[in-house]
């Protein structure tokens, strides 16, 4: 939904007075309604001149960042926000968006010259968490592993600590402290064993997934001389207590994705299917990537692959448009993801 006339030229105000604090001179011209944009937006740097379609919103969350194009027409897109969560800008940085927010934040990135600031802090408003209401366990390290159990398994809130502790992985003193954080945050029903505003809660954890556990659980990652290999291994992925995940656990729901690389979440490196495929380490990503399985809970299901936030989560954190597609269609269709977006 486009904002009011006056929220974007101030937005749009605001970018300006922060691009010429780096001596980046910006001239901004409105655009047509039908154009697909704002602004125009023409930048004066040290290296010469570029020209922006610009884009205002108050904030993009991460579970959206995905359907930002980096484009739009034959023009570079510019994002220009209030606020840009860091998880959000972490994916517009690997698809190459640029964008600047209200408090200074921004990435603007050519061959010649790049612009990254991070970190800067919005001023809160009456509408805006401050900075001590904000949860700072849940979607940090261990604490997002509990989150995810709950909103996978809203029974496992019923469960002592201790099994708890147990069914997410993480210390028991990790589940407390998340248990009390979510109660004085306003998502927990601490009486009832409830979650509240489970989509707003979910949308939080994606950001710190992607931003702070997903970078650590890399097993290993190698080149198969097959593509294909994962297409016949389910038998020895079970072995190892393996689920699939990303695009790989995408296909094996639907079909509809035919994946780039295989993702496997296991508790071990599976060395069977790695000699019988004739795997070889690989140098970067490669074409297929084992994760640690992080949580020990099980869900029920049809297909062997891991939880479904677990799957968007992975999806959004690709910089392939494919995966984004592939994530809201799943966010759309699948009857959990349903159930946390309802409330």
């Amino acid at each position: 939904m486009a904002l009011p006339l006056k929220a974007a030229d101030d937005l749009l105000t605001s970018a300006t007075q922060q691009l010429a604090g780096l001596d980046l001179a910006a001239d901004a011209v409105p655009a047509g309604t039908d154009q697909g944009m704002d602004a125009w937006l023409r930048l004066t740097t040290p290296t010469g001149v570029r020209t922006y379609a610009v884009q205002t919103k108050r904030t993009v969350p991460p579970h959206t960042a995905g359907l930002v194009a980096d484009r739009v027409g034959t023009a570079k897109t510019l994002m220009v926000v209030g606020h840009v969560p860091e998880a959000t800008a972490a994916i517009w940085r690997a698809r190459d968006v640029h964008f600047v927010d209200a408090a200074g934040n921004m990435y603007l990135r050519w061959p010649d010259l790049v612009v990254d600031i991070r970190g800067r802090r919005r001023t809160p408003s009456t509408n805006t968490w401050v900075a001590s209401e904000r949860p700072q366990i849940a979607f940090k390290g261990a604490g997002l592993k509990v989150v995810f159990m709950y909103l996978c398994d809203p029974a496992t809130l019923g469960l002592s600590v201790r099994a708890s502790g147990e069914a997410a992985g993480v210390a028991h003193g990790t589940v407390q402290n998340v248990f009390r954080e979510l109660e004085s945050t306003g998502y927990l029903d601490g009486g009832r064993r409830t979650l509240h505003r489970t989509r707003e809660l979910f949308n939080q954890w994606v950001g710190g997934y992607i931003l702070n556990l997903s970078p650590r659980l890399t097993m290993a990652r190698f080149v198969a001389p097959d593509p294909s290999w994962w297409k016949s291994s389910d038998d020895q992925l079970r072995r190892v207590d393996g689920l699939w995940g990303g695009e790989t656990a995408v296909h094996h729901l639907s079909s509809e994705l035919r994946p780039s690389r295989a993702v496997a979440y296991v508790t071990e490196i599976p060395r069977d299917i790695l000699a019988e495929n004739r795997f070889r380490k690989a140098d970067d990503k490669g074409n297929t990537e084992f994760r640690h399985r992080f949580w020990r809970f099980s869900l029920s299901s049809p297909t062997l692959t891991v939880p479904t936030p677990l799957i968007y989560a992975d999806l959004m954190a690709s910089a392939d448009p494919r995966q984004h597609e592939a994530a809201v269609h799943l966010r759309e269709t699948d009857e959990l993801l349903r159930r946390i977006d309802s409330e």
